[in-house]
């Protein structure tokens, strides 16, 4: 989002008091679940106590994106610290994440950062 919007002023959002409520709650949530694969829409809304509109609605307008987008970056995030651990491979580290498929994963994974897991895993490696 910095680079389409041009400045770094741009991209901060301050956020009233229910928003930072509802994002912590988001971040609780998704913390206690990003692990597991079959963890879906569904079971946020009813981790949360609210409809599948009311989720988009407040997570689009907290994050700027929907809540499978926010779930997928979420783990997509945690999947940096899992790559980093010595002795993680990008399979375990497919499934650890809360993702089900390797490939999709990896696909995610480069669309996201720009390159593959594997040369992820090297480049922390030279860096440790």
């Amino acid at each position: 989002n910095f680079q389409k919007k041009g400045s770094f002023k741009d991209c901060i959002t301050r956020l009233n008091a229910a928003d930072e409520k509802s994002l912590v709650k988001f971040i609780d949530v998704l913390n206690g679940n990003w692990q597991n694969s079959e963890f879906g829409i569904s079971d946020f809304c009813k981790k949360l106590s609210i409809s599948k509109s009311q989720l988009y609605r407040k997570c689009t307008a907290i994050t700027g994106m929907s809540p499978n987008a926010l779930l997928r970056e979420y783990r997509l995030l945690k999947s940096l610290t899992l790559l980093a651990k010595e002795g993680q491979n990008v399979s375990q580290t497919t499934f650890n994440a809360g993702f089900n498929s390797p490939s999709y994963f990896i696909k995610c994974f480069q669309r996201r950062f720009g390159l593959l897991p594997l040369s992820y895993v090297k480049i922390v490696n030279i860096a440790n």
